[in-house]
Formats: structure tokens, C-alpha cells, sequence
């Protein structure tokens, strides 16, 4: 997506924290050892989407360790409950 690129080119010269882009198979990795849920590392805007919704730059999924709460992991890797992120 050309203009995120640019958007992320500007916001890494002038802002903090520096942005970094990961493709889908990026994001997958810290998947790596989880039980990926459907419908795995996608857009966020797809993600259990109710109706089509035009794509983001920015990807999400859902995994899980079997017999535990499952866990949310964004494209930034940072962790946080099911329930928090819809």
C-alpha cells in the first residue's frame, strides 16, 4: 500500500516510537508454537468481520496453547486477552 508507505516514512523521520512494517508471513511467526485460529494472520479489518470490509495495513490473529485462554498477538507483538481486541 503506497500511501502507508509514505504515511510510515513520514511518521519514522518526525514521531517515536519508529513504525515497522511486517507482511502477513512476518506476523505469522509469532504464531510459531500457538494453535492459529480462523481465520489466521489477516487484514484486522477482515478479521471475523461480519460483512466484507476493505483491507488495512495492519494484520492481526488469534492463538492459542491448548487448555488456555487464547491469546491476541497484533502486528506489533505485544500480547493481551481475547476479549480485549474485536
Amino acid at each position: 500500500m503506497p500511501d502507508v508507505d509514505e504515511a510510515v516514512a513520514f511518521w519514522n523521520e518526525h514521531g517515536t516510537p519508529k513504525l515497522t512494517q511486517r507482511t502477513p508471513a512476518a506476523v505469522a511467526r509469532y504464531f510459531e508454537g500457538l494453535e492459529l485460529l480462523e481465520p489466521g494472520v489477516v487484514s484486522c479489518s477482515a478479521w471475523r468481520a461480519a460483512t466484507p470490509t476493505p483491507d488495512v495495513a495492519m494484520y492481526a490473529g488469534v492463538g492459542r496453547k491448548r487448555g488456555r485462554i487464547p491469546v491476541v498477538r497484533r502486528a506489533t507483538g505485544r500480547r493481551g486477552r481475547c476479549g480485549v481486541a474485536h
